[in-house]
This record gives structure tokens, sequence and C-alpha cells, in this order.
């Protein structure tokens, strides 16, 4: 290889060192091992072009899933958006919207009913839960793949500053990551799909307080906190049959300080009955169909999940 072409390589991997951004919280970058494969592999082989050594040189892991991320569904806001009816900047709250005194545990028995009369569909080990966030304005800001069992790589894009960033969630099988930065190394499986997750209120309230025994010396509000943060995962990140959603709707009612909210407002712009909880300045909220207390999404985002066969699969909208 010639001197000029190895002066050429060498420029190109110290810029893509330089330009590398910072991993994102709780997920696992994947940028570094895709720059020691491609060191191992085409970028010093003799009989490689430059043009081939280049196009090894922008490879990542894992591949990235067709079609491309963020099929999107609307055009971007060009003011505030706030959804249809709605008086008020703040999300979630409408021109009619006030505290019930409805108490918070017969609208979340309410919910409960209509959850455990959903379809009760087992996915396959080897399946994966999509999941996608979509906006207030319709875009979609998230897509994830998570493997059903932990043990296969998942996907996740998220819309940053306009910029579409991309991650990896490495499987974990026989206690060993199976591939990324930390191949081979020590893990845990982080499943999709929890199949002993508690299908009874009373059991689903008592696993969510020992999931955060290690809160019990702080201050209440933290450890009501941490279930409540632990509560939002397993309704929008894990796959739940009908049984677990309905018991962690109930277990919901447990909550110290959750409220109702009469005509609430969810992200797509439609009218509901909000449960709500607020720790210091931060709030959450599920919304419920008025009627049928079907679960609508949040005040923020709605999140759509579907069970898929392979990463990059999507449900048809």
């Amino acid at each position: 290889m010639s001197d000029l072409i190895e002066q050429q390589l060498r420029d190109l991997f110290a810029a893509e060192a330089d330009a590398a951004p910072r991993a994102a919280d709780l997920v696992t970058s994947t940028r570094r091992a895709a720059r020691s494969q491609r060191l191992r592999t085409g970028a010093w082989a003799l009989a490689a072009s430059v043009v081939a050594v280049i196009a090894a040189a922008t490879a990542v892991w894992p591949p990235a899933p067709e079609p491309v991320p963020f099929p999107q569904v609307a055009s971007p806001p060009t003011e505030p958006v706030r959804a249809p009816g709605t008086l008020s900047a703040t999300p979630g709250y409408g021109p009619g919207t006030r505290l019930s005194m409805r108490p918070v545990a017969q609208v979340l028995d309410l919910a409960a009913g209509t959850a455990a009369k959903a379809a009760d569909v087992l996915p396959d080990p080897g399946q994966f839960l999509y999941t996608r966030t979509v906006g207030r304005d319709g875009r979609i800001l998230t897509e994830r793949w998570f493997s059903i069992d932990g043990t296969r790589d998942g996907l996740g894009f998220n819309v940053q500053g306009g910029e579409i960033d991309r991650f990896a969630f490495p499987g974990c099988r026989d206690g060993r990551y199976v591939s990324g930065p930390d191949q081979g190394g020590p893990c845990e499986a982080d499943p999709a799909y929890l199949p002993d997750l508690p299908e009874e209120a009373e059991s689903m309230a008592r696993y969510l307080n020992l999931s955060n025994a290690h809160q019990d010396d702080a201050p209440a509000e933290n450890k009501t906190n941490s279930i409540a943060k632990d509560m939002w995962t397993l309704g929008s990140s894990r796959y739940l049959r009908p049984a677990q959603r309905a018991a962690l709707f109930q277990a919901a009612a447990r909550i110290p300080g959750i409220t109702v909210v009469d005509d609430a407002v969810d992200a797509a712009g439609r009218t509901g009955t909000g449960v709500t909880w607020t720790f210091g300045k931060y709030r959450a909220m599920w919304v419920f169909d008025p009627k049928t207390y079907a679960y609508l999404g949040s005040d923020l985002d709605t999140t759509e999940q579907a069970v898929v066969n392979e990463v990059g699969d999507r449900p048809a909208r």
C-alpha cells in the first residue's frame, strides 16, 4: 500500500475518533466496536482499493434495518404544538380540565377490566417487541426493537436536535454479551417479556415494592417516584399480557398522591380521563378513554407496541 493511501486512512480514522459523540445513557454505544472492527478488517487489506477501505470504514454494528428509520407521518411544526381543543400550552390539560373527586381506584379498576379483555398473545422467545413513540405533532420520536427473551441484539433510534441517533441493545446469552464492544463480557439478560410478572394486583404491588427496596431508607417520595418509573417502564417498554397489564393498573392505585383528572388530553389530542402523579416539578399522566377506559397514551407522547419477527420489522400503520 502506498504512503499516500496509508496517510489517507490514518487521517480518516483520526477524524472519526475526534468526531465520536458521547454514548447515550442506559444504552451501549456501538461506535467503539465498529471502529475496532474496521481497523482489523478492510482498513489495512493490501489488496483493497481506497474506495473499498473507506466503505468498510463507514460500517456500523448492527446492520441498519430496512426500511430506513423514522418514516415520518407529518411535517415539522412551525409553531408550538397544542392538542386540538386545548386552551393551555400545558400538555395534558384541556379547556374543561379539573381534578376529579372520583376515587383513583375506581378509574384504574375500570381500566384494568378493559385491559384484561384484550387478546392474549404469547410471544415467541426469538421475536422482538417493537415500540415507537409519537409526539403531539404526529412525528415519530423514537423506535425500539427489544429482544423478547433478551438474548438477541436489539436496536433503537432517537431524534435528538433534528438528527437521528442510532444505538444497539446487545443480546445476553449464557451470561455473556453476544456482540458489541463488550462481546464475551459478563451480563444479565434484559428480556422484553417477563413471564413471571404477577397477574394479580396484590402480587404486582408487592413485586414493585420489593424491586425498589433499595429506596427503603430514602425519603418516602423517592421510593414513590422509583416505583412510578418502574410502572411507566413496564407499561411502555415491556410486553405485558392482558392479566399483567390489568394488575399493573390496579397496583398503580396504591401510589401515594396519584389523582384523577377529568378532560385530560393525550398526545393525539383525544380527550379522556387522566390518572396523574407528580414528583417535584415532574409529572406523569396516563390517559384513558372516558367511556371504555381503554388506555390511549400519555399526555406527551403516544406509545405504540407490536410483536415482530426481526429487527427492522414494523407493523402496518
